[in-house]
């Protein structure tokens, strides 16, 4: 259990097994060790998945961010003409 908590794994190739009675309540005096390769069926060395593929990055959409960004800049331009009219008597 100490290297459990240590790796986040059981150390190879053995694992404690306890038996439970039919209302879900867990022996704890009558576990035994087991072999975890034997047990699962699984090779001495599992390999190692293969890395996921990474996703490529979404495109920006050009259409509408800049339908947007021109809307936007109208707004300030008009907003400083006013201002500059106001401000310089114009």
């Amino acid at each position: 259990e100490r290297d459990l908590f240590k790796t986040g794994r059981y150390p190879e190739p053995f694992a404690t097994l306890y038996p439970a009675t039919p209302d879900g309540r867990v022996q704890w005096g009558q576990g035994k060790r087991i072999d975890l390769n034997a047990a699962l069926g699984e090779p001495a060395s599992a390999p190692k998945p293969a890395p996921k593929p990474q996703p490529a990055p979404a495109a920006t959409p050009e259409a509408s961010g800049g339908i947007v960004a021109k809307i936007i800049a109208f707004i300030v331009a008009a907003a400083a003409a006013g201002f500059g009219a106001w401000f310089y008597g114009g």
